[in-house]
Formats: structure tokens, C-alpha cells, sequence
């Protein structure tokens, strides 16, 4: 009886230090759940400011290109050969000066370099490692989930072995007395 009693005791003390084990951790898992959520609402904000920074970029661009091709409609360009070309409507009409140069007397021209389209590169980077640290942390979050899950389900069993150990204690004194 006085084994049963120790047995009981001890198990509770388990209990109780299962219990406060769990509580700290739920809580730790509880903080870093509420962190990662923040994390994630900062990211999707994030990505919604870039989003409408990009179709900015994009609407300058389109009308960059509008009023380019109207100027160029208008005036025609003189190429650094001395052939002008002009456009009207969706026609081309070029007046040759002289004769055209073979391609290779030409340098390869240099690829302009584009401030919005480094900023969009830029952005565009920036929201694909974001959606990375988003779909990581929804898997750090799921993970935390199971973790606490399997907690519970192990804390539930335990409470069971000990209402059958105590009832096993009371039937064993019942029996005794």
C-alpha cells in the first residue's frame, strides 16, 4: 500500500513536471507562432507594395513607348550614317544617302542599362527570397503544430494512467481494509 502511495506520488510529481514542461513549451511555440505570423503579415505587405511599385514601373514604361513612337512618327530619326528614317502611320519609308556598310563595320551596341529595370530585378528578388522565408516559416509553423499535438495526446495518456493507477489504489484499499 505504502509502495502504491509512492508510485502514486511519484507519477504525479511526473505529472505535474510533464505539465509545467508543457506549459512552457506551448508557450514558447505559442510566441514563436505569433512571431512568425507577424513575420508573414509583414512579408505579404511587403509583397502588395512591391506589386503596385512594379505595375508603376510598368505604366511608365508603356507610356514611354506611346510617346516614343509618337515623337518618332512626328519627326523621323536620322541614323549616325546619314539615312533618315521616318514613319508614317505603320509604314516604314527610309531614303538611303549612299550605300549601307556591311553589318560587322558595325560595334555591337551596348545594352542600355535601365534604372526601373534593375529596381524591378531588384524587386522581383526580393519577393521570391520572401515567399522563401514565408513558406519556410508555414512549415516551422506546422511543424510546431504537430509538436503540440503529440504533447497533448501524450499528456491525455498519462492523465489516464494515473486515474487508473488511483483507482487501482482505492479498489487495493477496499480490498486491504
Amino acid at each position: 500500500n505504502g509502495r502504491l502511495l509512492r508510485e502514486n506520488n511519484q507519477l504525479h510529481l511526473e505529472l505535474i513536471k510533464q505539465a509545467e514542461s508543457y506549459e512552457a513549451k506551448h508557450k514558447e511555440l505559442a510566441a514563436a507562432a505569433a512571431k512568425l505570423q507577424k513575420e508573414n503579415q509583414d512579408l505579404r505587405f511587403l509583397h502588395s507594395q512591391q506589386v503596385v511599385q512594379s505595375s508603376k514601373f510598368e505604366e511608365e514604361a508603356a507610356r514611354m513607348r506611346e510617346r516614343l513612337e509618337e515623337a518618332l512618327q512626328e519627326h523621323g530619326v536620322v541614323l549616325p550614317s546619314g539615312h533618315e528614317v521616318t514613319w508614317a502611320g505603320r509604314k516604314e519609308h527610309m531614303q538611303a544617302h549612299s550605300p549601307v556598310p556591311p553589318a560587322a563595320s558595325y560595334a555591337p551596341a551596348a545594352a542600355p542599362h535601365d534604372a526601373s529595370t534593375q529596381i524591378l530585378a531588384d524587386a522581383e528578388s526580393q519577393v521570391a527570397e520572401l515567399r522563401r522565408k514565408l513558406d519556410a516559416a508555414e512549415i516551422e509553423i506546422s511543424q510546431a503544430t504537430d509538436r503540440v499535438t503529440l504533447l497533448q495526446s501524450q499528456l491525455t495518456s498519462r492523465d489516464e494512467e494515473i486515474a487508473r493507477l488511483s483507482k487501482r489504489l482505492v479498489t487495493d484499499r477496499d480490498y486491504k481494509g
